[in-house]
Formats: structure tokens, sequence, C-alpha cells
């Protein structure tokens, strides 16, 4: 800014400089001029009206006699036989005529520009007085210095003063506190400016603080978001990425903004929906990454109809994946585990109503139908109290004494351990959770039963209630046939048994120890197994403290 005054001052000086001094110039040179051609005059007529014509002159000016008929019969600076008739002269024909007359004109015989003054005499004849405008040029000319200086000396002046002025004038400008533009007090002709920069800040301010808000508003909504985030520019490149996407691409620690999304996963199925969002098109798929399965959502984002960008949405699906796979295994089980009993029964009730079979034959028969048809109903019920802990049907929340029930559960399956040779010891003491009473039931009462089912004849089943110092503790060991450890992370599995035989034979659906491991999540409880093959098997419920 202070360049621009002081070039703007050099220049307008510069500009008035000149001006003045061609100017002074020619006025200086018009007043010479005015002034030898009075001195001309004065010289002329001096010689007009003399007492004795004399031609003799001290100036230095050239002197011209002129008859009356034009011819010259004197010069000073000539030889006046050598020039020719001068009735044509301007200032000649005007002397003839009208007294005097001058003119200004390059001499034909001198050959330099030349003033003329003529004065007509009383004998007819006229006497001219001529000299040089060089004269007064050379004048000026000896003048040249001293304006030269007396430029430099203005020019110099008008720098130290610019310097000094703008200094003064900038530096107020400069100091002026544009965060508070009302609070300067400088020049009046400024009032308006910062009037108006108030205004525009109050409005910046407004607009900032709502900006603000809602980036602080969309940032808490991305950063708390369980779906993974990311959006890209028009060239692929990563200008936002939230907490989750952080997560599911293992780059917390790292400063992703900026890079090409490559950066994040390398996969293909990330790249194709990616390239498509930025190609303009929507789309979706699924990949895996890490073990989890992710669907992905992408779709360009669009301004006056160019792709400017992409934003991508990762959704993680793992367990509406195993769920579906779940679902679909469970659907087949189910299919397969009712087809077996339904088989039998048709075969059965064929026989009977084909009369093939009768008397001791037909309450053989009859009996069998009666034995799967239990079988099935007992199924049917198992998938229905496993179908409502899956769908997470609301269940009452009550005091429950855990002994008091392992108690109630033992004296249901007395009768049936009692004809497997199987018996029981109940020890512990009273301890209370929280929960679903009939849930809590259905988890004890499958954990007895399964206890009996793969236990020896004149085995035991004994069932402990007691409370570790973390919780309490519900434990269930048998001395039955025990299950080898490369099964022992199956037998939770839905319709998976480790003996199908002694299953079938003992009416095992397959489904308890499954209504055991979701009725104990449903508690925030957690199953433990130990088990030796031959020695029989523990399975333990640690409810958490407070449960």
């Amino acid at each position: 800014m202070k360049k621009r005054f002081l070039r703007n001052i050099f220049l307008l000086s510069a500009f008035i400089i000149i001006i003045t001094a061609v100017l002074v110039s020619s006025i200086i040179y018009r007043q010479f001029y005015e002034e030898m051609k009075l001195e001309v005059r004065q010289e002329a007529e001096r010689i007009a009206q003399g007492p004795e014509l004399d031609l003799t002159t001290t100036s230095g000016r050239r002197v011209t006699h002129i008859a009356a008929d034009g011819t010259v019969l004197y010069d000073s600076q000539a030889q006046a036989e050598d020039m020719e008739n001068h009735m044509e002269r301007e200032e000649i024909k005007n002397a003839f005529s009208e007294g005097e007359g001058e003119a200004s004109r390059l001499s034909a015989t001198l050959g330099i520009q030349t003033y003329y003054y003529a004065v007509k005499l009383e004998d007819g004849s006229v006497v001219r007085v001529a000299q040089s405008t060089e004269s007064s040029l050379s004048t000026l000319l000896g003048c040249v210095p001293y304006v030269v200086l007396i430029i430099i000396l203005v020019f110099l002046a008008a720098i130290v003063i610019g310097k000094a002025q703008v200094k003064r004038i900038v530096e107020p400008i400069n100091s002026m506190n544009l965060e508070e533009p009302l609070s300067n007090d400088i020049y009046e002709e400024f009032a308006p400016l910062l009037a108006r920069l108030q205004k525009q800040k109050e409005q910046i301010n407004a607009q900032m603080a709502e900006l603000n808000s809602r980036r602080e508003e969309l940032a808490s909504i991305t950063s708390n978001m369980s779906e993974g985030l990311v959006v890209l520019d028009k060239k692929g490149s990563v200008l936002s990425v939230n907490n989750s996407a952080r997560r599911i691409f293992d780059c917390d620690n790292q400063d992703v903004l900026g890079v090409h999304y490559v950066t994040l996963n390398r996969g293909m199925a990330f790249k194709e929906a990616a390239e498509k969002a930025l190609s303009g098109l929507r789309g979706d798929c699924v990949a895996e990454l890490d073990g989890r399965t992710y669907e992905l959502f992408s779709a360009p984002i669009m301004e006056d109809g160019e792709v400017t960008g992409a934003v991508m949405l990762i959704m993680d699906i793992t367990e509406k994946a195993e769920a579906e796979q779940r679902r679909k295994e469970f659907t087949a089980n189910v299919s397969h585990e009712l087809k077996t009993p339904l088989t039998c029964i048709m075969g059965y009730a064929e026989l009977l109503k084909d009369g093939m079979a009768a008397g001791k034959d037909a309450v053989k028969f009859a009996d069998k139908l009666y034995s799967e048809a239990g079988r099935m109903l007992a199924l049917i019920e198992d998938i229905i109290k496993l179908s409502h802990i899956d769908e997470g049907q609301a269940m009452g929340q009550e005091r429950v004494e855990l002994l008091g029930l392992a108690l109630e559960a033992v004296k249901a399956l007395s009768e049936k351990a009692e004809a497997a040779g199987v018996t029981f010891e109940i020890k512990g003491s009273e301890v209370f959770i929280t929960g679903s009473r009939p849930l809590l039931y259905e988890m004890v009462y499958n954990l007895i039963d399964n206890a009996i089912k793969y236990n020896k004849k004149g085995g035991k089943v004994t069932v402990s209630v007691t409370d570790d110092g973390r919780g309490p503790v519900l434990s269930v060991k048998d001395t039955g046939i025990g299950i080898a450890p490369e099964y022992q992370d199956r037998v939770f599995e839905r319709f998976y048994r480790v003996d199908k035989s002694r299953s079938r034979e003992t009416g095992g659906t397959g489904l308890g120890l499954a209504i055991v491991k979701n009725a104990a999540a449903r508690h925030g409880a957690e199953i433990t197994l130990e088990s030796v093959p031959g020695q029989g098997s523990v399975f333990s419920v640690h409810f958490k403290a407070g449960e």
C-alpha cells in the first residue's frame, strides 16, 4: 500500500513538475522573445528619428537600408549589391504601406531564424533592424541546468515529503482494529466503510456460528454412528472418515485424510464400490474384512450435474449374516428332525390302517405312534422356546432363589432319574438373582435332564449352588460318558448331538443345551464346560453379581 501511495505521489509530482517546467520555459522564452522584439523596435526607431541617418549599431544587430523601389542600399552583415530586391518582404511591404512592419522567418541571406522590424523614413526609404531569435533560445538553454537542478530538488523534496505523508496517512489505516471496526477513531471519510465492515462482520459471525453448530452436530452424529462413513473427493482422496470407519479399517492412529481411498482398504469389493460412486452411479455390495461381514453402500456427490465426490456407508452385518445362516441351518434341521418322527408315525399308521397289525402288534405299533408323537411334541415345544428366546420376547423380572429352583427341577425329573438308575446330590446355599423365573427354570431343567440322559447306570448327578465372590454359580455335574475335547465347543449348537443313537434312545431333541446357552445369555451369564471322556462332565453357569 505504501509503495502504491509513493508511486502515485511520485508520478503526480513528476507530471506537475514537467508541466510546470514546460510552462515556465515557455513563459521565459516568450518573455525573452518579447524583450528582444522591443529592443529591436527601439533601435529601429532610434535610427529613423535621428537628425542624420546613422546605420551603425553597437548591439551587433543587423541593419538594412532599402530604397523606395526595394533595392538594398546598405546591409551591416552582407554586400548590398549582392542582395535581391526586398520589395516583397512582408515587413518591407507593410512599412511602405503602413509606416512600419514586422516579420519572423528564416533569413535567406544568413540561413537562421530571424526577427525583422522595418520603419519608413521621411525620404520614402525604409530602415530595417533584424536579430536572430536563437539568442532568446540560447538564453533559455542557459537556464536549463538550473531548471534541471530545481526539478531534481523538487523530486527529492516530493519523495521525502511523500514518504512522511504516506506514513502519516497509512499508519492509522494499518493500525485499525478490524475485529471492532466501529471502535476506530480515524479519518471521517472511513466511517461508511467501517460501518459496512461492522455489518459484514456481524453477518459473517452469525454465519460462522451457524456453520460451526451444524458442523459440530454433524460431527457428533457421524462420530457416534455405528456405521462407517467415508467421504471422498472427485479424485478419490479421503475428505472425511468417522470413528467407526477408522475402527473397521484399523486406522485409528493414522492420518488418512488426503490420501487415496485404497490406503483404507485394498479389497476388490471396496474398490469397485468407490469407483462406481465416483463414476456417478449408486452401488452396494457385501465384503469380508478381518473375519466380519460388511455391507457397503456408495453414492456419488453431484453438483451442477457433475460428480464432485462420493460417500460410502459401511454397515457391520456380521450378526445379521450369522443369524440368517443360523436360520437357514435351523430351518433345515427342523425339517429333518420333524420328518423323521412324522415318517415313523405315517408308517405305523399305514400298517394299522391296512389291518396289517393286530393284537399285540397293534398295541406295539400304537405305543410307537405315541412315542414318536411325544418326541415330535417335545421337539416342537423346544423349537418354540428357543424361538421365543431368539426373538427377545419381553420376560418378566423377579427375584429368584436358585437352590430352590434346582430342587423343583430335580423333583420334576426324579422319576426319569430313577428309571435311568441315576441318583441326585443337592448342595449349596440360598442364592438370589433377578431374572425370568420360567426361563431360568428351563435352563436348570435342561442341564439336569442332559446330565441324566448321558449318565451311566448307577451314576450320580450333583447340583450345587454357590457364590464364588464374583457372583452366583450354578453347577451340574454328572458321572456319565463325558465329551471329547474336539466336541466340547459344539455341544451348544442347535441339533448337535455327540452320541446320536443315545440321544434318540433317551428322547433328546438336540436343542436342550442351545436353550441353556441362550437363556444364560439373556441373563448376562457365562457357561463353562469341563469334561473328561468316560468320567463325566460339569456344566457351570456363572452369573454376574447383582443379576
